[in-house]
């Protein structure tokens, strides 16, 4: 009984590790998924993630290819003095680059959904990739435009194999 005890205990404190190592990974993953950037009188959300995340009716409403090999971005601009007013409008450019230094500008397309404005834009991925991303978003003429820089590592979605536009 004593034996059967101690595999159990090995067991359950085999599997919590699992449990621990599993919500650590996921927890990171989930807080890579959006970030921010505070300003003065702004906020810029930006998220990065694949395009087949999307649903079918989203893709077919706004013409967005939805593959392993596709990704978005995803920006977003709240007002610190409102912040849940649903973003603010602005003219959002930009581009992402590869450890090689290969330059591709950003496209962004305005989204509204009932009280929410975001801008995507999408571009091609390799798998395992790194890459660098250069956004500048404007709220209107008389402020300078907000500068967002940053990098993300992007793998492709092994589940979704071919290209689609749902």
């Amino acid at each position: 009984m004593h034996q059967y005890m101690y595999q159990l205990s090995k067991t359950t404190a085999f599997i919590f590790a699992q449990f621990i190592l599993f919500a650590f990974f996921t927890a990171t993953a989930v807080a890579d998924i959006e970030s921010t950037k505070q300003f003065t009188q702004h906020t810029a959300h930006y998220s990065v993630f694949n395009s087949s995340f999307i649903t079918p009716e989203i893709a077919k409403v706004y013409n967005i290819v939805r593959s392993k090999d596709q990704a978005l971005i995803n920006i977003a601009l709240t007002d610190n003095q409102q912040p849940t007013a649903g973003g603010v409008k602005a003219d959002v450019t930009g581009s992402v680059s590869n450890l090689m230094s290969q330059k591709i500008p950003l496209n962004f397309i305005e989204v509204r959904e009932q009280n929410t404005l975001y801008y995507l834009a999408a571009f091609h991925i390799s798998n395992a990739e790194t890459l660098n991303f250069d956004i500048e978003i404007k709220s209107n003429s008389a402020q300078p435009a907000y500068q967002v820089k940053f990098s993300r590592t992007l793998y492709h979605d092994e589940e979704h194999d071919e290209k689609q536009v749902q």
